[in-house]
């Protein structure tokens, strides 16, 4: 039959999380790996392909409840008709990102929220989710930004992209599966900073590593969010910030929100404005969200509580 590998091994090679692939077995049925005499799970190479064909059509935008009990040839099936239908991707990921953004730019400038929902949701089949809610993503919204205070673009075309992005960003959530006994994460930004797109990806990610996540949204008090994280027992907090972090303001509301945690729930930051913002708080440079690949680290991190609260 072949070499068995175990559940981390084959989430691993799907580009899934164990929770994901645990969570699709045992509310879907989606497969049923043999068992050792401990009860470990073994799976074959057959099933490490029908993980990652399912990892691949979920990205694609397929509600996994709706693919779960597919046949092998059928999911295969379905995997050349998606791609098939989807705009084609440059060859090799350092050809391929700049591409991809460029075609999502000219679509923000052409007004064509359609056009660029097909590429958003083209590259989600092709990218691994840290690459394209970290290379593609989080830089085109930045960029929306930048035309936006440059007079560039208009009011008008930051919405219409900000619309089509956090559509996909809410689909993504919804159809990430999590254990109920999965450490909590609660995400918000700050009072006075209203640009929350970067805090959804953070959504998305947490999710995708096996978290639950109590997203509270966009300008919310320190006491409210330690509050809810206290009441939640939240294992952590991430907070999504932008403007300069010379802002004395924001550096003593961090150090309140901070002491209000009161060592119980692990404060991290993110957002263009993090790294400058969490040294201005007296934040520990471990506290500093600097990309996707490094929040899922600290998220494992927190997991294991190899970190200091």
């Amino acid at each position: 039959m072949g070499p068995r590998v175990n559940i981390g091994a084959a989430a691993k090679r799907a580009g899934l999380s164990t929770h994901v692939v645990r969570a699709w077995e045992r509310r879907y049925a989606a497969l049923h790996p043999s068992r050792t005499g401990g009860n470990q799970r073994l799976y074959t190479a057959a099933d490490v392909e029908r993980l990652r064909l399912l990892e691949r059509l979920c990205r694609a935008g397929h509600r996994i409840g709706r693919i779960a009990n597919l046949s092998a040839g059928g999911l295969r099936a379905l995997a050349v008709g998606t791609a098939a239908a989807a705009e084609p991707v440059p060859a090799g990921r350092g050809r391929g990102v700049p591409d991809l953004l460029a075609r999502c730019q000219a679509s923000v400038e052409a007004m064509d929220a359609e056009g660029l929902g097909r590429v958003l949701d083209t590259a989600r089949v092709f990218l691994p989710s840290p690459a394209f809610l970290g290379d593609l993503v989080l830089p085109l919204m930045r960029w929306v930004g930048e035309r936006w205070r440059s007079g560039d673009l208009r009011i008008m075309h930051e919405h219409a992209a900000t619309a089509v992005v956090r559509s996909l960003l809410d689909r993504m959530a919804a159809e990430t599966p999590v254990s109920e006994s999965a450490p909590l994460l609660v995400i918000a930004t700050p009072p006075g900073e209203w640009h929350e797109l970067g805090a959804l990806a953070a959504r998305v990610s947490a999710l995708t590593h096996g978290w639950r996540v109590l997203y509270l949204g966009a300008n919310i008090p320190p006491a409210e969010i330690a509050g809810a994280a206290d009441a939640h027992k939240a294992s952590a907090v991430a907070l999504g910030v932008t403007f300069d972090a010379g802002n004395r303001a924001m550096a003593s509301m961090i150090r309140d929100l901070r002491k209000q945690l009161e060592g119980k729930s692990f404060l991290m930051v993110g957002g263009p404005a993090s790294a400058r913002c969490s040294k201005a708080a007296g934040l520990k440079s471990g506290a500093t969200i600097a990309s996707m690949s490094v929040f899922g680290k600290m998220l494992d991190c927190v997991r294991t509580r190899n970190v200091d609260l």
